[in-house]
This record gives C-alpha cells, sequence and structure tokens, in this order.
C-alpha cells in the first residue's frame, strides 16, 4: 500500500523533491488515472486462462512468494516503534540494501473479513486512507491480479504510482492466508514523466486465524495481521535512508489504524478493549 503522501509530508521530503524536479504538473495524477482507466478498460479480466502472460506473472509471483516467506520468517526483527496496540519491527537486507518493516496488529475480525477489506475491496482503500489516490485492477486470474495505484501528491512532494503483481495464497487448514505483492511491468501501464514509478520488492500481509485476551481476561477470537513493507522509493540521494527509516514506522501505525477503523465501521465491531495497550 501507498504510504509516500504521509510520510512525504515533513520538510526533509518537501525540500528533497523540490531540488530534485520541482514543481509537479496538475496534470501528473490527472495522466496517470486517465492511463490507468485506459488500461483497466483494454485489459481487465477474470480469467483462469493459460495464456503466456498468465505464465509469466505466475512466475514472478511464485519466487515474490518464496522470498516473502524466507523474509517474514527470518530471525532478527527488532521492534522500533508500539502504538495503538500495534507493534512495528525492522530488519536490514543485504539482499535489498535497504531496511524492511513489519507491522503486526491483532483485530477482533474473522479472517474472511479481513481478506474482504484487503483483496476484494481494495479497490476501495482511497475511501479511508487517505494517502492513496486510486487503485486500480488491471488483470485478475482467479488467485492473482494485476494492479495499479498512486499515492496523492502533498503541497510540492512527487505523486508516486505502483505496478503491481499481486498474489493470494490460502491454507485453510492452518488458518493462515496470504496477500503477496511486488512491482512489476504491464504494457499499458508505461512510466509518467510527471509521476515517480515507486517499486515495492516482495511484501504484503499475513493473516493468522487466532485468539487473544482482551483488557478484562476474556478470550477475544480475531486475525493477527503481519504486514511487510519492503520500498523504494526513489528518492533522491540527499535524503538520508536514516530519515526515511525513521518516518516509514510511523505511517505503518497509521495506516493499520485506519485498516482497524475500516473493520469496525464495515462489521460494526469495536476493538478498543483489545486495542487500548
Amino acid at each position: 500500500m501507498s504510504l509516500v503522501g504521509h510520510v512525504a509530508s515533513t520538510v526533509v521530503f518537501f525540500y528533497a523533491d523540490l531540488l530534485m524536479r520541482g514543481y509537479l504538473n496538475a496534470s501528473g495524477l490527472n495522466g496517470a488515472l486517465t492511463v490507468a482507466n485506459s488500461a483497466s478498460d483494454a485489459g481487465y479480466s477474470n480469467t483462469s486462462g493459460y495464456s503466456d502472460e498468465y505464465r509469466n506473472y505466475r512466475e514472478q509471483s511464485d519466487g515474490f512468494v518464496k522470498d516473502y516467506l524466507e523474509d517474514i520468517s527470518m530471525p532478527g526483527w527488532k521492534e522500533t516503534r508500539k502504538r495503538h496496540g500495534i507493534t512495528i519491527k525492522e530488519l536490514y537486507f543485504t539482499k535489498y540494501k535497504r531496511s524492511v518493516f513489519m507491522g503486526e496488529v491483532f483485530v477482533k475480525h474473522p479472517i474472511q473479513d479481513v481478506c474482504m477489506i484487503l483483496w476484494d475491496r481494495a479497490h476501495e482503500v482511497p475511501e479511508w486512507y487517505y494517502d492513496t489516490e486510486f487503485v486500480r485492477m488491471i488483470k485478475e486470474w482467479d488467485d492473482m491480479r494485476i494492479s495499479y495505484q498512486a499515492s496523492k501528491r502533498v503541497g510540492l512532494v512527487q505523486a508516486r504510482d505502483y505496478v503491481m503483481v499481486n498474489r493470494r495464497v490460502d491454507e485453510p487448514d492452518r488458518g493462515l492466508v496470504y496477500l503477496v505483492f511486488a512491482s512489476t511491468t504491464y504494457k499499458d501501464l508505461p512510466e509518467l514523466d510527471d509521476v515517480v514509478r515507486a517499486e515495492s520488492g516482495p511484501a504484503g500481509y499475513q493473516l493468522v486465524t487466532t485468539t487473544q485476551e482482551d483488557v478484562n481476561g476474556n478470550k477475544v477470537d480475531g486475525t493477527m495481521i503481519r504486514w511487510i513493507l519492503n520500498m523504494n522509493m526513489k528518492l533522491p540521494a540527499i535524503v538520508p535512508q536514516s530519515i526515511l527509516n525513521r518516518l516509514l514506522p510511523i505511517s505503518m501505525v497509521e495506516f493499520l489504524k485506519k485498516l482497524n477503523e475500516r473493520l469496525d465501521s464495515t462489521y460494526q465491531t469495536s476493538n478498543n478493549d483489545v486495542n487500548s495497550a
């Protein structure tokens, strides 16, 4: 998910993008949305066919799922922030040459409701998370899809867009669902001159059916969400990576908090007892 707008609202990001690119043309996101709509109209389908295109993206997503499972299982994740019942951890990966972040939160909703918000209704994210300008499904095959999304411009800060291959892996016997995504290319979604094409390494959500105790010691059924964020925002070299590493956990907490609120408002269940710590 796009978090750039929230992070980029700081002074550091303001001047960094100003120095790199100057003012963003007003047509930037309008152009991105036009391209997204055109690609959706031309390419969207829901099919189980086995075309060369399907096999290409299937092979990509197989690799991304494998990397994601390896990354989330790595030892050494260090807790860096805890707020609203949300824990953020960080681990530096040599293969990505950057820190990767993990957000964890327990929600009092069954796994199918969480999947509904994060997968089936992913196009609705702009309704509940202010940083995201739009999310479009370009191509879809059962448990795999190509998506295109963009973050909003903040002041003079460049908007970012992302082209993703998304993969859903269900393990009902273990009470597990993985929603994995990573950057890819798509023939009808070229890079735009006035929008920065950001990149995501293997990332996504591990959803686990589980039970926790609320503040009164009562057993509560729900879902543990573990979200891996693995981003290259294509920032200019003058912005220290250490600044980004301090800001991303703040944005992750905000996104997971908004997700929790969306679940509560959609399914009318309060998580306040569990997440008041």
